[in-house]
């Protein structure tokens, strides 16, 4: 098996504005935590490209453009995953819901990155063996905690016993920055990935979101800045590399991708269910977003795809929505699962919540298909 990283900086190079907290702000043109194009190449039997990029969401139509690219430039077919690590404080490659616009000028930007990282990116054969390991942990004081933990999850690949690459799964959202700002950021996410990667130079470090729709800043213990993000990114760090350091046996792997079909239907929340939770704000936003989330809906799939990554010690699922952390404690250990990959469709609350959130705006899936999704990802 042959495999290939390459990567690169894709901060804004104008003003423009950030999107993720639905807030009118100005042009930004500074960047504290430098955002990143990622790229993991894999060469079985159809290739993988393994794409993230620190920003909010991506649309499908930027996922396409990059599908072209990919496949002109290894002139054979490929599949492309392309995940957003979700950070709130970056410019838009996302369009959708008559909300969010993608920014034109950022997108041409961020393609010509891509196409360097594809010229550059070289691949080395190794005898590929991993190592998985999991870990609920809590991060009171800086993230509510619906459930009680936050799962951070481990995938190292290793050429025989040598390690080359470690790829972090955790679900929190990346809103330490605050969001009247004045700059954009990576988040918790960019200076997690520096640190692990000055401490391990020769090894690669991709980061991955999971199920993040409940797990927000507690904005009641801390004040969200940059420096916020800096220590929560040291006490994830703290946590990876005992995961690297506690891992006892590496296994030999191969792997496996298929995809998935899954029928989806939809139904926007009507204003009247915001209107009775007597919350001004949500009231407000309600009034605002929801006709335009009405009239987007036509436009929403009827069917989505999950890609499924099958290997001897773990199951990683790519899927294209914001979870609620529900879904992947409905999960063995062993099941990781991935939002905000090749789209996003929504966000998808627990069955029957409590009580409506700023992020109910954007789940159209029917309550009665979310058993039907549970039943679903447990069998994958």
């Amino acid at each position: 098996m042959k495999i290939g990283y390459q990567s690169m900086v894709i901060n804004p190079t104008s003003p423009q504005r950030p999107v993720g907290h639905l807030l009118d702000r100005n042009n930004l043109s500074l960047t504290k935590g430098d955002m990143f194009i990622r790229c993991f190449f894999i060469e079985i039997e159809q290739p993988i490209l393994l794409v993230t990029l620190d920003v909010f969401a991506i649309s499908p139509i930027v996922i396409k453009k990059m599908e072209e690219l990919a496949q002109h430039h290894f002139q054979s077919p490929i599949k492309l995953i392309a995940s957003a690590t979700h950070v709130h404080s970056a410019p838009s490659l996302f369009t959708g819901y008559h909300t969010f616009k993608h920014n034109p000028k950022y997108l041409s930007y961020v393609l010509e990155r891509f196409e360097i990282c594809l010229i550059k990116l070289r691949s080395q054969k190794i005898d590929l063996k991993i190592a998985f390991s999991c870990q609920d942990i809590t991060l009171d004081g800086f993230y509510h905690h619906p459930l009680g933990t936050t799962r951070l999850q481990l995938l190292s690949l290793y050429d025989d016993v040598r390690p080359v690459s470690h790829w972090v799964f955790f679900n929190a959202h990346p809103t330490l920055v605050a969001k009247n700002a004045h700059y954009f950021s990576s988040d918790y996410v960019g200076a997690m990935l520096e640190k692990l990667q000055r401490q391990h130079p020769f090894e690669t470090f991709i980061f991955f979101q999971g199920a993040c729709l409940d797990v927000d800043v507690d904005e009641m213990q801390i004040t969200p800045t940059y420096q916020e993000s800096i220590k929560i990114s040291n006490i994830l760090v703290d946590h990876i590399n005992k995961l690297i350091r506690s891992t006892a046996f590496i296994h030999p792997s191969s792997i496996m991708t298929r995809t998935i079909t899954i029928p989806i239907s939809h139904q926007t929340k009507s204003i009247r269910r915001f209107v009775a939770t007597k919350n001004p704000q949500l009231t407000h936003f309600a009034e605002q977003l929801l006709p335009k989330i009405k009239e987007y809906e036509a436009h929403l799939p009827t069917e989505v795809d999950f890609v499924v990554f099958e290997m001897s010690q773990c199951t990683l699922i790519f899927t294209p929505f914001e979870w609620h952390s529900f879904y992947q404690q409905q999960l063995p250990s062993f099941k990781v699962l991935v939002g905000f990959s090749n789209g996003y469709y929504g966000n998808i609350d627990r069955p029957a919540p409590d009580s409506l959130t700023m992020s109910s705006f954007f789940e159209t899936i029917r309550e009665t298909q979310k058993t039907r999704l549970i039943d679903t990802l447990k069998k994958l």
